[in-house]
Order: structure tokens, then C-alpha cells, then sequence
């Protein structure tokens, strides 16, 4: 379902196993019980001005995951009773959902009727002509009540071929977006979607959800994947922005659709989400529990980010309007963003608050979903359970932990209001006739709370009535709030009754949102086939093109970004398009995602930019902010021509930089452009290189003066920034002096580590003078280098046949070690199609292999397999604890015992006995490319081994047992090299019996359940 706790971080391909345990064991007695709701409530701790209510408890609610507030203001809930396992075999679901009841009208749901029973892992719903749509267990359904009983009597499969593959990971959030078309989170692990739905049309072939969201449209039937891959959350901003959640990543807003980029396929866009709050290792949390996390390395940061929530409310204080909400349950905490423009995006202010927004002392709140009431509060759903992590992510002695379902007959509502403040009941204002005219659904569109206004717009998709628009179009006026014309402008759109004239006026509003909501609407027209219309251009008004061309003069940079994006397919349309587009990008100094935007329309005017930017910049650019933005404007545009046109275009380019016209072009400029042109050339296998010896003449004055200054940057220009864009640069400049340049800097210890990479970088496809013996010192170097250019002397080495032969020969020669190579070396080397490069890697993998060691490895396994690994009661872990401290506390910690000189280990209760085992017994057989040994012998003879922790171009630093560092001057040292080998040393089982190595590796896996904090049985 969610990251109702944590799952697989994707882009990193980690699993992300967070768990909280919940007691202290006691015999077999559990110390910490779960509390009442009035003993819960006394843990919550909220910020200033906000009080907190519950309106719900067991039994009338259990296991809730989310809820929603129809039309007639009843509270509707999803129940996610089989949650973590599912059923037993042959069992039916138990997952519900109700339909809750406030008898009394104290503002406490006191009974509830059950609409829907025996469903498989619901994850939401939301209200949809007079029933619910439903996402469950792989599919889309539409449930109704037909006969009034209050339960459901007709289900409706929509769509199916979602996901099954964990609860935590499936189709959720189904929001009814800013276009009439329904958004769904996919839930990370995808699927292969089908339209069931008999009188919607069929698809050829399922939809891929691969990395993908998905969104259908209720009327039509017409289904896609979409941008984005939300895990469990999602909220559309006052703005009308897509915003997901993963749980690392708490907000992601969605900057770019597929349809934007099929203008210019070959632009090289990374990704279409920004991160508008601190995601992974950069996020930092407050929590007020003892929350217990399965990795040490997530403990205070998003692990579980879910449910994110742009609040739109009316009973908060009001500094929480337009603020992002989202849930983290393993850290037991709501935390609160403010958001502020940054760009074409926005960015949390001051993210980092040492206390949170709603924090719990109590281990079992699991705030999981939120929602903006009928009365305008915030409404947080507690799934109350003593785990929330599925057993997926878990290591293995916890799969069957006791106390994974217990809380299973609890769940908690809460709404949260300014404090003091009154709040209405449900009265005319929150509950909407069934027959509710025109006229009255308008003036809840013009409701400060959003709930009224998405409830209105939500009926008038649904009644899709034609016959609405004139009403509808009366609150296209100045007078009306902001919200409402956007909506008004939204709906008259999706009626095909909104005329140019009406748009126009929208573009031209006094509001920076409904400017922007007036652009996104006018895409479809100025884009029509692009957008699935006619492609006839010639029926698009020149009002609304001018209009766009406006607004990328406009004063915010929402809107600019926005007209960016629907002018793509205008450039032959307007004149003087380039020179106005460019004007707004170095004016402003735009960031990113606006240059990446302006860039989607060029079809091949990108020289046309690239002379604008080169010949009339220097009358826009000022300031130092402009003249980054015009550089990096100029490398991306460059990139393009290379990329994405023929050689004649990027002769051009190159004659354009070097012409006398030119003259004002400065160096970094010049070098800004090189390297894109090169870069983009060398994508599709061209080289740059030979198109300037054709394109700029040798007697080229600019040129000749232009190479001299980069390599006077290259050497002597004390500016590190300028002197790395040089060495960047001149990889893509013929000359023999050149490459002596790089090489010597190579073989410079004295340069920083990023320079001497740099080089490297630059030298690979250059011919090297006298090459075998310059292939042999550079592999002769290794031994003596820097974690950091090993693996770049490693790289370059294996980046060509006769310097990887080189390597592999010294390493069969006993002068390297086979182990230098990382998972990606042996990746390259397995693949070789070259028979010597072959025979070498085979030859050295058989060598690595100890049949002693394989031997002693299998012997010590039989004994493992053989004990029992959680024995807790009879102190093994206790056992092991004595014997880290003797023998592996000088390099390793584990919580207050011993020192990091080696990787934290602290994580090794995820890890395997079998691979722990293996790891003690052969320490070299996988090493971290920073915990090689290395040695040091000083002019006065003297010998230091340690991790190298530091080097500069003056002195190395040793970090050695017990945490003690030694730090020596390089005129002092007369050799230093990597042993080859890990710092562990080999032969511990020498220093312990059988049963003690059984005892540590206890330890290792259980030293974080000793205390019974987490039960194991």
C-alpha cells in the first residue's frame, strides 16, 4: 500500500527496511500496552495554536487508511484489516469499508455501517455518483447503494492489472484532478493496466506502469500513463501542481508530461519530478518516541513519507494555508512544510524544525493519510498498531515477530482546528441537497474551505451539463475569488464552452494562479497536435499566441515557466520568437527547469538561439546571476545541436564562436559551448575534434589566442572552478601538447585528487606519446594512490585494449591485486568480446579462489546451520558482545562499544549468518574501495598501516586501530602504497573456537533485540 513504513528506494535500487518495535519484554509479558484515547492523546504533541480532537476509535473504526466526506457529509472510511499478511489460505478478506455515524452530534462518530466487506487490501476510495470508487487489490471499482440499506449492491470493474506484489505497494490516492480526468499513484511496483469497464473502449495492449502514475477519464474511458511513480500520496497545490510522495521523498511535484517532450525527444531531461523538500539522507525529522529503525542509517529522516497534503482549509490558523502536510508513521509524527517559489518549482522553508508539527511519545500512533474536512479541519488517520513495517522488509528472524498484528482492532481519527476557534456542525454549509441547482453548487465553488469547492466541481464533472455554462461563465469576473475563476475557467473548458475571449481575459488576470491556470488550459490550442488534436495551426487565434508571448514577460515565474511550455510549437508562428524567448530566460536568470522548457521548442532553430545568445546577450546580461544563467543556456543549446543535428549545424557553431563578430564572447562562453557541442556530438559517436580543424582555420586569430588563455587557465588560474572547466575543455582539443598537458598533470601527486581526475577524464581517446610505457606508469600508479584515483586509473585503464591487457597482466604478475576491481570492472570484463582480455579475467578469477578457505567457509557453515541464531534466553548474543569487544572493537562499533576506523556494521542485522560468516572468514573477498589497507615508510624508516582517511596535495592521513590517526608530510614519506587487502585481517577463527564465532555472529545479527525492545518469538 503505502509507505505506510518504508519499501525499495528505486532510483537507488536499496531496500529500505525501517521497523518500529513497540515493547519491553518482560518473560513473555509486554510492558508497554496500548493506550486508551484519552491516555493517547496526552502523548500528542502539537504546535502552538492547534488543538487536536478524536472523532473516531475502535471498534467503529479499525486499521483506517484513508476516508473521505461525500456530498451529504457523511464520513466514509477505508479499512485495511488484512493488513500485513492478507488472508489465510482459503480465508476470505476482511478489508471494509464504512459508512460512520455521529448519533448525538457531539463530533464523535459513535457507530458506522458497513457499505462493503470481504475486500483484499483497499487503499482508498473516493465519492463518485452517489457510490464510491475503489482501489483495491489490483483493480478500479465503482461501488453504489441503489436500494438505501447502506450497503453496496452494484460493483462496476473499471480497470484491473494494477499490482499485487506487496500491500504497502499499490494503487492508491484516486483524485479527481484540475483537468476532469482521475489520477492514481501507482504504488511503485506498477503493473500492466486493462480497461474492464464494457462501454469504455478497449486497449490493443495493457498499459505499462513501469516508473509511471496512471490517469483515466471518467466520461470517455480514454486511460494513459503518466509522469510520475507515487508510492502512497498525492495532492494537487492551490495552483492546480501534481504533488507525490515516496518514503524517502516526502514531496515531489511533477514538472514535465510526456506530451511536453515529444517536440524535442532528443533534450536530454534527467527527470520530470523536483524534489520541493529535503528527500533521503537530506531530510532531517524530530520524532519524540523511541522509535526503532531497522537501519541505523535512515534513524532521523523520512522513512516512511506518506500521505501527503496541501492544506487548503479555512478552520487552521491561517499561516497553514497552502502548507505541505505529510505523514511519517514510523517516526510517529506529522510533519509541516512552508513552501515558497523557487523558480519554476518551490522549496520548504526552513525544513529542518527541531519540533514538529504533531509528534506522539507513544510508539503505536501511525498517522498514515490526511485530509481537509466539511468544517475545515485537518483530519489525521491512525492506523494505531504496535508495527507498521510488512514482514517484505524485514530481516528474516523477524518475519514471524509476535507482535506483528497486534493493534489489529484499533484505529484512531483525529481532527486538528485552531485553537478556540468555534466550528460549525453539519448544517446547509456542509451537506448538499441531491438535487443541488446550478446555483447553488456555484457558491460552494466560491467557499474559502476547499472541500465545499471540490465537492462542486466534482458534481459538475459529473453532470458534465452543458447547460451550466452561463452560469458558470458569470464568475469569470474580477470580483470573484482567485479559486473560483480557476474553477469557473476549468469547468467551462472541460463543457467546451469556454471561448478564446474568455481565456484571454484569464491570461491577462490580476492573479499570478489564474494567469497560470489560463496558459495550461490554452495548451491543447495552441498545441493541437501535440495535445492529440488536428495538426492545423492555422486555426489557432494569434490573440492567445501573442497573449503566451506576454507572459513570458510576466512578473512571476510560475507564469513564465508556463508560457514557456505552451509556446513549443509556436517558434515558426511568431517572429522574432527566439530573441524574446532568450530575453525572458537572461533576464530573469532562470533556473532549470524554465530553460529546459524554452529549449522544447526550438526544432531546429537552436542555431538561431545559439547566435542570439552569442550576439545579443551582452545587452541583457548584467549581472552575475545572468551572465551563469547565458553560460549555461549556451552549453545546454549546444548540447542540442550536437546531439540532435547534422555536422554541417555544428560547423557551424564552431565558426560562430571563432568569428570576428564575435568578439565579445569571453572565455568561459566559448568553453560553456565547447563542451556542450562535445559532449552532445559524442552521444551519437562523433568527434569534435576533427570538425574543428574543417570549421575554424588554423590562422584563426580568436582561436589560436582562445587556446592559448585555456591552457594558462589550465595551469596557473588559481580559480578551482575556471580551472576545471578548462581541463574539461581541452579534452575535446586536438595537439600533442595538449595530452603531454594532462599527462603530466596525472602523474602530479601535488594537484588535487578532482584535478588529476579531470584529467584522466580528458585523456580517454587521445593518442598517448610512447603509450605502452605511459599505459604501464599509470598502472604502476595504482598501487600508490588515493581511493579516489584508483578507481579513475582503474576506469581509464579498462577504457582501451592495450591499457586494460596492461592491468590485468600486472595483477596476474602478483603487482596488483584482482580485487581492485569493483562489481562494474568485473561487470565490463565478463562481457569482453577480447579473447587475450578474456583468457587474463579468467585466468585471474580462478587464481583469487583459497581452496583452503572455501574449505574452512563450508566448514564453519555446517556449524552454523545448526544453531539457532535468536537463542536470546540462553545468552549467546550476550556471549558474542565479549568477544567484539576483544576482538574486533579496535576498528568496528557497534552502539557504544568500539570505534569507526572500519564500515559501520551496525546495520549487520539485516545481513544473512551465512554472509557473515563468509565476511569474517575472507575479508578480502569484497572490500569497500575505502577500506584498503595502506602502508607508509618514512625517510627515518619508520612503517604506518592504517585506512587512508585524508589526502592533500602536502599530507596523507592514516586512521588506524582503536581510532588513533596519524598524519604524515609527503616530503617525509619515501614510499606509500595500498596493500591490496582489506584493513580487517584474515585469521580470526584462529583466535576463537567454533562456538564463539557462533556467539558473535549472534551478536551481530541480534545485538539490537538483546534488550527485548523488539520480540523475536
Amino acid at each position: 500500500m503505502i509507505s505506510l513504513s518504508r519499501c525499495l528506494l528505486c532510483s537507488a535500487g536499496l531496500f529500505l527496511t525501517m521497523l518500529v518495535g513497540i515493547f519491553q519484554m518482560n518473560a513473555s509479558l509486554y510492558a508497554e500496552k496500548p493506550l486508551n484515547v484519552e491516555g493517547e492523546q496526552k502523548t500528542l504533541v502539537l504546535t502552538e495554536g492547534v488543538s487536536i480532537q478524536n472523532i473516531a476509535r475502535e471498534p467503529v473504526v479499525i486499521d483506517p487508511v484513508d476516508i473521505a466526506f461525500d456530498e451529504f457529509g457523511r464520513l466514509w472510511v477505508a479499512e485495511m484489516r488484512d493488513y500485513p499478511n492478507g488472508p489465510a489460505e482459503g480465508a476470505k478478506p476482511i478489508s471494509l469499508i464504512k459508512i460512520l455515524k455521529d448519533s448525538n452530534g457531539d463530533g464523535v462518530y459513535d457507530s458506522s455501517t458497513v457499505f462493503a466487506d470481504e475486500l483484499l487490501f483497499v487503499t482508498g476510495m473516493f465519492p463518485w455518483k452517489g457510490g464510491v470508487i475503489v482501489t483495491l487489490s489490483g483493480k478500479i471499482e465503482w461501488m453504489i447503494d441503489r436500494d438505501g440499506d447502506g450497503k453496496v449492491d452494484h460493483r462496476e470493474t473499471w480497470l484491473d492489472g494494477f499490482a499485487e506484489k506487496n500491500p504497502q505497494l499499490r494503487a492508491n490516492h484516486l483524485t479527481l484532478g484540475p483537468d476532469g480526468w482521475f489520477y492514481v499513484a501507482n504504488g511503485l511496483r506498477g503493473g500492466a493496466v486493462n480497461v474492464v469497464r464494457k462501454d469504455w473502449p478497449q486497449l490493443k495492449e495493457p498499459i505499462q506502469l513501469r516508473g509511471r502514475d496512471f490517469r483515466f477519464h471518467p466520461q470517455t474511458g480514454a486511460c494513459e500513463a503518466i509522469a510520475g511513480n507515487g508510492q502512497y500520496g498525492m495532492s494537487f497545490d492551490a495552483w492546480g501542481n501534481r504533488i507525490i510522495c515516496t518514503n524517502r521523498n516526502p514531496a515531489m511535484q511533477i514538472m514535465l508530461q510526456y506530451r511536453h517532450l515529444k517536440q524535442q525527444p532528443k533534450l536530454p531531461i534527467r527527470s520530470l519530478i523536483q524534489d520541493i523538500s529535503p528527500s533521503g539522507v537530506n531530510s532531517k525529522l524530530f520524532p519524540l518516541s523511541a522509535n526503532w529503525t531497522t537501519s541505523n542509517l535512515h534513524a532521523g529522516q523520512y522513512s516512511a513519507a506518506c500521505g501527503v497534503h496541501i492544506y487548503q482549509g479555512d478552520a487552521m490558523p491561517a499561516k497553514f494555508l497552502n502548507r505541505m502536510f505529510v505523514c511519517d508513521p514510523t517516526a510517529n509524527l506529522v510533519h509541516q512544510d512552508e513552501l515558497q517559489i523557487n523558480g519554476a518549482s518551490f522549496s520548504a522553508v526552513n525544513p529542518y524544525q527541531p519540533k514538529e508539527f504533531l509528534a506522539s511519545r507513544s510508539e503505536w500512533f501511525r498517522a498514515v493519510n490526511l485530509r481537509t474536512g466539511p468544517d475545515g479541519c485537518l483530519y489525521v488517520i491512525d492506523m494505531y498498531r504496535a508495527v507498521i513495517e510488512h514482514p517484505q522488509f524485514m530481516p528474516d528472524e523477524l518475519k514471524n515477530r509476535p507482535d506483528l498484528t497486534l493493534g489489529n482492532d484499533l484505529g484512531r481519527l483525529w481532527k486538528l482546528s485552531q485553537t478556540g476557534k468555534k466550528l460549525s456542525r453539519p448544517t446547509s454549509e456542509t451537506i448538499l441537497p441531491a438535487n443541488a441547482s446550478t446555483s447553488q453548487l456555484i457558491q460552494w465553488l466560491q467557499h474559502d474551505n476547499i472541500w465545499q469547492r471540490d465537492v462542486a466541481y466534482r458534481k459538475f464533472v459529473e453532470r458534465q451539463d452543458a447547460s451550466s455554462a452561463p452560469e458558470l461563465a458569470k464568475l469569470l469576473n474580477p470580483q470573484t475569488k482567485p479559486a473560483a475563476y480557476i474553477l469557473a475557467l476549468r469547468l467551462l473548458d472541460q463543457l467546451n464552452a469556454l471561448s478564446d475571449k474568455q481565456l484571454l481575459a484569464g491570461m491577462a488576470h490580476a492573479d499570478a494562479k489564474v494567469r497560470f491556470n489560463a496558459l495550461k488550459i490554452s495548451d491543447p490550442r495552441l498545441n493541437p497536435s501535440a495535445t492529440g488534436g488536428a495538426a492545423d495551426s492555422q486555426k489557432t487565434n494569434p490573440a492567445l499566441i501573442k497573449s503566451a508571448i506576454n507572459a513570458l514577460r510576466d512578473k512571476h515565474p510560475h507564469v513564465r515557466y508556463q508560457a514557456m511550455l505552451v509556446l513549443r510549437t509556436q517558434a515558426d508562428n511568431i517572429p522574432l520568437f527566439v530573441p524574446t524567448v532568450s530575453s525572458s530566460i537572461l533576464k530573469n536568470h532562470s533556473g532549470d527547469w524554465s530553460r529546459k522548457a524554452s529549449l522544447l521548442g526550438l526544432h531546429g532553430k537552436q542555431l538561431t538561439y545559439l547566435h542570439t545568445l552569442v550576439y545579443l546577450a551582452d545587452s541583457i546580461v548584467k549581472t552575475e546571476e545572468q551572465k551563469q544563467t547565458q553560460r549555461e543556456y549556451l552549453n545546454e543549446i549546444s548540447y542540442l545541436i550536437g546531439r540532435a543535428s547534422d555536422d554541417a549545424q555544428a560547423k557551424l557553431v564552431l565558426t560562430t564562436l571563432f568569428a570576428v563578430e564575435a568578439a565579445g564572447l569571453n572565455q568561459q562562453l566559448i568553453s560553456s559551448a565547447i563542451l556542450g557541442l562535445g559532449d552532445g556530438l559524442r552521444s551519437r559517436g562523433k568527434s569534435i575534434a576533427s570538425l574543428l580543424t574543417v570549421a575554424v582555420p588554423e590562422e584563426n586569430a580568436k582561436f589560436q589566442q582562445y587556446i592559448k588563455q585555456l591552457l594558462v587557465d589550465a595551469k596557473q588560474n588559481k580559480n578551482h572552478e575556471l580551472k576545471i572547466q578548462a581541463l574539461q575543455t581541452v579534452r575535446f582539443i586536438p595537439g600533442d601538447n595538449i595530452t603531454q598537458l594532462l599527462v603530466g598533470f596525472i602523474k602530479n601527486h601535488q594537484l588535487p585528487a578532482d584535478v588529476r581526475a579531470e584529467c584522466l577524464k580528458s585523456l580517454r581517446g587521445r593518442a598517448i606519446p610512447e603509450s605502452k610505457k605511459m599505459i604501464g606508469e599509470f598502472v604502476e600508479m595504482i598501487r600508490s594512490e588515493s581511493p579516489q584515483m584508483r578507481r579513475e586509473l582503474i576506469d581509464y585503464s579498462l577504457s582501451n585494449k592495450q591499457a586494460t591487457i596492461t592491468l590485468l597482466s600486472a595483477m596476474d604478475a602478483g603487482e596488483l591485486n584482482f580485487r581492485e576491481f569493483a562489481s562494474v570492472h568485473i561487470r565490463v570484463l565478463s562481457r569482453s568480446k577480447d579473447k587475450q582480455i578474456k583468457a587474463l579475467y579468467v585466468k585471474l578469477q580462478a587464481k583469487t579462489k583459497d581452496t583452503n578457505l572455501e574449505k574452512l567457509i563450508a566448514d564453519y557453515l555446517k556449524i552454523l546451520s545448526q544453531a539457532d541464531m535468536t537463542d536470546l534466553e540462553h545468552g549467546s548474543p550476550e556471549r558474542g558482545r565479549e568477544i567484539f569487544k576483544s576482538q574486533c572493537s579496535s576498528c568496528h562499533r557497534i552502539g557504544n562499544d568500539g570505534v569507526s576506523v572500519a564500515p559501520d556494521i551496525s546495520d549487520t542485522r539485516v545481513k544473512r549468518p551465512s554472509d557473515l560468516l563468509t565476511n569474517i572468514l575472507d575479508p578480502n573477498r569484497a572490500i569497500d574501495n575505502n577500506y584498503f589497507s595502506y602502508t607508509a615508510v618514512t625517510t627515518a624508516g619508520k612503517v604506518y598501516t592504517g585506512v587512508l582517511a585524508e589526502e592533500t596535495p602536502f599530507a596523507i592521513t592514516l586512521k588506524q586501530a582503536k581510532g588513533e590517526t596519524v598524519t604524515l608530510q609527503r616530503d617525509d614519506i619515501e614510499e606509500f602504497a595500498s596493500d591490496g587487502v582489506s584493513f580487517m585481517p584474515k585469521g580470526l577463527e584462529k583466535n576463537i573456537t567454533p562456538k564463539q564465532m557462533v556467539d558473535l555472529i549472534s551478536y551481530l545479527k541480534n545485538w539490537r533485540y538483546i534488550n527485548g525492545k523488539v520480540p523475536l518469538k
